[in-house]
């Protein structure tokens, strides 16, 4: 009984990592560490681009920035030294009319079709629509609200607001803005946490979870239970 037991135990803590391992989370905090593309100017600081992809744990999301609609006006990205995303010129943050795009096709073809998304320094006179998109330059329809309080599904922890962000296949960019009606609001793109494991478990954990069930079986087969006497 004790070895059926202790079979049993070990099963449990498997699954238990298992289970972890399939609830895998990434974040994206938009630091100096995650750039992999080549740029001009420092980081932190004026990367002297409008273009730097992020990549982290071998998945990479590209942002583009622009100083108004379309891509007539790019606009150089700016990485603080805490982490996080902006638009050089003045605060250096995301401002009225400016828009951040995030191409998240890298996610999509892991099957990362969502995500929680967290912009600072968004207060009860700041308003920030991120949208999902077709293109770069399109701002597109499809939005969430940033406002602090938050909407539905929001969280709020002082002036940075966290929400629920979902995207698809087809329409697999963001753009990120501050309206214009939103005349002194200025904002920065904190972070981007997605599930690594959204569809399927790695092989890994397939590899794990098998290797439970052969465990428990050779337990009981080895270890039977005693027949009772009538």
């Amino acid at each position: 009984m004790k070895i059926r037991t202790l079979g049993v135990l070990v099963g449990l803590a498997l699954f238990a990592t298992t289970t972890a391992a399939w609830g895998a989370s990434l974040t994206f905090n938009f630091g100096c560490s995650e750039v992999t593309s080549s740029y001009s100017g420092t980081c932190p600081g004026n990367l002297k681009t409008n273009t730097a992809t992020f990549t982290s744990s071998g998945l990479g999301i590209t942002a583009k920035g622009y100083s108004s609609t379309g891509t007539s006006h790019p606009n150089n990205l700016y990485v603080f030294s805490t982490g996080g995303l902006g638009l050089a010129g003045g605060n250096n943050e995301i401002q009225s009319g400016d828009y951040i795009y995030l191409n998240l096709s890298n996610l999509v073809s892991d099957g990362i079709l969502s995500g929680t998304l967290e912009l600072e320094d968004v207060t009860s006179s700041t308003e920030a629509d991120v949208c999902t998109t077709s293109a770069v330059g399109t701002p597109g329809s499809t939005c969430v609200e940033f406002t602090n309080p938050p909407g539905n599904g929001g969280t709020v922890s002082g002036d940075d607001v966290t929400m629920p962000i979902t995207w698809t296949a087809t329409d697999d960019i963001l753009s990120i803005t501050v309206p214009t009606t939103c005349m002194s609001g200025e904002v920065v793109l904190d972070s981007l946490t997605v599930n690594t494991d959204a569809d399927a478990p790695e092989p890994s954990s397939l590899l794990l979870f098998g290797t439970m069930l052969i465990a428990l079986a050779l337990v009981y087969r080895r270890f039977p239970k005693p027949k009772s006497i009538g």
